[in-house]
Parts: structure tokens; sequence; C-alpha cells
């Protein structure tokens, strides 16, 4: 079986990149052919181009839709030369509707992996026609898919065993935390940890990340670190800190459909899982218990004074809490890789 692969396209580093690397590997390790696609150089090649065209006084038009179209136009060449078996693409957000069309003509079938869902759930919902299946990593949008008729099931995230690993040796003093948050300073994350803060001022947080809603005043202020990591970076957070901090993104910043509040847990949940790294994670996510056996795998908090209870125990408690984080690394080994996650969509086709 041959896969044609299409990577997210953006010439800015985000998670969603390394992502599909993760499941591109993954797809390699099931045994398939995968021939990749980034649209990335085409897009910053068509936006350097129409920039210079404009400059010089060249009449357009020059807009994102020509953008993505001029570089959605190689995908589609490169997919007739595929023959492939399916087309399989991530996000897609930068893929016009022409694009999916041209593609569609091919009569390969195609899927879709969201990555964004809920927060970008409208999008995701309008493109679903494209595809013959929708493949989603929030379970509470799979009745939304399928009210139009669109065959969707779940694919959770997951971890890559060849980046998310137990550490094998000391890490330098720079890593080391009780605590550590790898994301976006989101409020409701810095409000928790704030008040986490102002009643344990000693304990060693380290907030990796784009923080910068923290004004100078707050007691996380002192906390903060690099701005922006790379995926081994934050690798080598999670297996410096006694504790990670999983604090999943606010309800509020969805911009998808009225209704629809996330279930399913974030990328975080597995690879910290995959770095043998304890956990401390908000009960928001209903999903988290279908993934990792609370209290045996992870370990939830629900209130801010329920976090700071669990903080004190857990890292007066070190067996025990690396005794939950073995449980959660082992569980993660056997259920929650990226070639668990390639072998699921390869079964459905």
């Amino acid at each position: 079986m041959t896969v044609f692969f299409v990577h997210p396209g953006t010439t800015a580093h985000s998670a969603a990149k390394d992502i599909a690397v993760y499941l591109a590997r993954g797809f390699r390790a099931s045994g398939v052919e995968v021939i990749e696609f980034d649209l990335t150089p085409r897009l910053y090649l068509a936006s350097t181009s129409f920039s210079l065209l404009q400059k010089a006084g060249i009449t357009g038009p020059y807009g994102d839709e020509e953008v993505k179209a001029w570089a959605g136009s190689g995908v589609v060449e490169a997919a007739v030369l595929a023959e492939a078996d399916l087309i399989f693409i991530v996000k897609g957000h930068q893929l016009t509707t022409s694009t999916l069309a041209a593609l569609k003509k091919l009569s390969v079938p195609m899927a879709l992996w969201t990555l964004d869902d809920p927060y970008e759930h409208r999008e995701n919902y309008e493109r679903a026609v494209w595809f013959d299946a929708v493949f989603t990593e929030e379970s509470a949008c799979l009745d939304s898919y399928r009210s139009r008729e669109t065959r969707a099931a779940l694919l959770p995230f997951a971890h890559d065993p060849s980046v998310h690993a137990p550490r094998s040796s000391r890490l330098p003093e720079q890593y080391q935390s009780d605590l550590c948050m790898v994301g976006r300073g989101f409020k409701r994350r810095i409000a928790l940890l704030e008040a986490l803060l102002q009643k344990q001022p000693r304990l060693r947080l380290s907030l990796v990340g784009d923080w910068s809603d923290v004004p100078t005043r707050s007691p996380l202020f002192p906390c903060l670190g690099p701005k922006r990591v790379s995926a081994q970076e934050a690798v080598r957070y999670y297996q410096a800190s006694k504790i990670v901090i999983n604090i999943h993104r606010d309800e509020e910043d969805s911009t998808g459909l009225a209704g629809i509040i996330a279930a399913s847990p974030n990328p975080r949940t597995f690879e910290a899982a995959g770095c043998r790294s304890f956990q401390l994670v908000d009960a928001s996510r209903t999903g988290i218990a279908e993934c990792f056996a609370p209290g045996v795998e992870i370990t939830q908090f629900s209130s801010a004074d329920d976090l700071q209870d669990k903080v004190d125990y857990y890292l007066s408690h070190g067996d025990e809490r690396r005794s939950i984080a073995e449980a959660a690394h082992r569980k993660s080994l056997s259920a929650h890789t990226y070639t668990h996650r390639a072998a699921q969509v390869l079964s459905a086709f």
C-alpha cells in the first residue's frame, strides 16, 4: 500500500508540523510506502514571488487564496505521480476547495486528520464534504461530522518513542524543576498557577512557551522560561521535572461551532507519558479516562485547592509518583504511539 501524505503547510514552527512528522513515521513503521508532500516551500515561494511582483508594479491578484491555489497545484501534480492508494491530509487549511476538488477527481480515497477540533471545527466541518473519511482527535466532534453523513472516526494524539522517551542521564540544571508546564499561557492556566504559587511560593516552577499575558507583577513572572522550544527541548523539561502540570486549553478560546466542548486529551498527555513523567492533569477532559486509568496511570485535579493539595502530596511521595509515571509509560508504549494511530487509519481502508 502507498500513502500520499500531505503535511500541514506553515512557514512557522508549530506542534502540527511535529505531529505530522510523527504520524508519517508511524505509517512507515506499519510497513507501508509513504510519499510525503510538504506545502511549506511552495507557500513560501508563492508568497515571496507575489510580493516581488507587487513591488515591481505588476498587477495581481496576489492574496492568500492565490498563494494557496498556486501551492496546491503542486499537491495535485505530486498526487498524480504518486499513484497512491490513499491520500492522507493533515489539517489541510492551506488547501483551497479547488485543490480539494482536483484531488477528488483522482478517484483515490482521501482522508483528513483535523488536529485542531473543536477550536477550528467550523472550517473542518465545511471541508469534510471533500473527504471519504475524517479523523478527528476530538470525540465531541464526531456527531457533528456524522450529522452530514460524513464517515468520521476518533484518532487521538499519541507519542513518538524516538522523541518522547525517558531520560538516560541527569539533565543540566536549567531543566530541573519541581513543576513545569510547556504550552501557551491561557487565562485559566495563569489563574490556577498563580493561586498555586501564592499558597506555595517556594515551589520551583518552569513555564515554557508563550506566556506573554503574565504581568510583570505576577508571581509567575520569575518562572518564565524560553518562549519557543523544539519538541526535543520540551522533552528535556518533561524529563527533568518532578511533576508535569497539564492544564487543557480554555473552553472560551474556541472558535468552533457552538455547543461543542472539548472532551479529549491534548498531545502533552501522551508525550509526557512517553517520557515517563508524572503528570497532574486537569479533570476537564472526560476522554482522559478512556486512555489512562485515573489514579493508576495518571492523576487528575478538579480545582485550584485540589491542585495545591496534590502537588504537596506527590512532591513528598516520590515512590508513588514514580510508580504512576511508570504505569503511564507502559500504557503509552502499548497503546498510544503513532504507529498505533497509523494502524488505525490503515484498518479503515
